[in-house]
């Protein structure tokens, strides 16, 4: 759990939730995630003239999606295996399907690149909808075993009533 080092470092206390599932040191990669997200709506708004610039957007995504890729295998930024893996999986998903469709188009044809393509988003939304269950999950069981009742009940026993003051050093003394 994060926890702010100073009595006016509120960030953490808003923000804290998306870093939680990142190694330390690795809680930049938040910018990376959102690069992506940027990257490919930049590139799915770009209205191709022709097919030649069709053809290279759709090819700029698929780079995107490996860069992507090669990040979260070689930082390997999260925590649990299972968000590395599903990371992972995610983004390799996404480039099977935009590489699909992309030699479909280039092509002028060939079905069964479509229809993988549309297997793998059906199987990526699918793998979402696990990670996020699984993710709700533990988010129940980590409130059940109380760690974050716990800090709020040392934090009410040191006579803390502004929850926002309440810093890291104060806690370790506790």
């Amino acid at each position: 759990i994060w926890v702010s080092l100073g009595p006016k470092s509120y960030f953490v206390e808003r923000f804290g939730v998306l870093f939680e599932p990142l190694r330390e040191g690795k809680q930049w990669f938040v910018c990376c995630e959102m690069g992506t997200i940027l990257g490919v709506s930049a590139l799915a708004a770009w209205p191709p003239k022709d097919k030649a610039s069709c053809n290279a957007r759709n090819i700029l995504l698929c780079l995107l999606f490996i860069a992507f890729m090669l990040a979260v295998v070689i930082l390997k930024p999260y925590n649990s295996k299972l968000d590395n893996i599903v990371s992972f999986v995610l983004a390799a998903m996404m480039f099977v399907a935009l590489a699909c469709l992309t030699i479909s188009i280039m092509s002028q044809g060939m079905d069964v690149l479509i229809n993988l393509a549309f297997s793998m988003l059906i199987a990526s939304c699918l793998l979402l909808m696990f990670k996020a269950i699984w993710d709700i999950l533990v988010y129940g069981y980590d409130m059940r075993i109380g760690r974050r009742k716990d800090a709020l009940k040392l934090a009410r026993e040191a006579g803390v009533e502004n929850l926002q003051q309440w810093s890291a050093a104060q806690f370790c003394k506790q």
